[in-house]
């Protein structure tokens, strides 16, 4: 998952992979544990945020976590040759717009589901 990824947000923001095996599997590897340490993040609070603050809350932590999770693995993902703050706007957007590309991305083929995916990183780009 994490080479698929990394090569759509290469080709989204056009630029060539770097060389060295090395350095592509420590980035992999570090991204396996990030999202392991997320999803972990998540469960735990789910757990105690819910008897606290009800969905709502749950929810918007939820949303803020989420948004900082994917802001940083595109950063990482790009091999941190993109900078930080232009990777905003896609991680926002990807949250944001998770219901409509799910609904979407179900009823297209492979090929139509990877065009939405990338109409959409263009459009997040374009806030820039």
């Amino acid at each position: 998952m994490a080479s698929t990824l990394s090569a759509w947000y290469h080709r989204i923001y056009e630029r060539t992979p770097p060389k060295g095996l090395l350095r592509h599997f420590v980035y992999q590897g570090a991204g396996v544990v990030a999202f392991t340490l997320y999803i972990s993040a998540q469960v735990s609070l789910f757990d105690e945020i819910r008897p606290v603050g009800g969905r709502g809350l749950v929810f918007l932590l939820t949303f803020v976590t989420s948004v900082l999770f994917w802001w940083w693995s595109a950063y990482m993902l790009l091999y941190r040759r993109v900078p930080l703050r232009q990777m905003l706007p896609p991680a926002w957007q990807r949250e944001a717009a998770s219901p409509v590309l799910e609904s979407s991305l179900r009823s297209s083929s492979p090929t139509g589901s990877h065009q939405v995916r990338e109409a959409m990183a263009r459009q997040a780009l374009s806030w820039r």
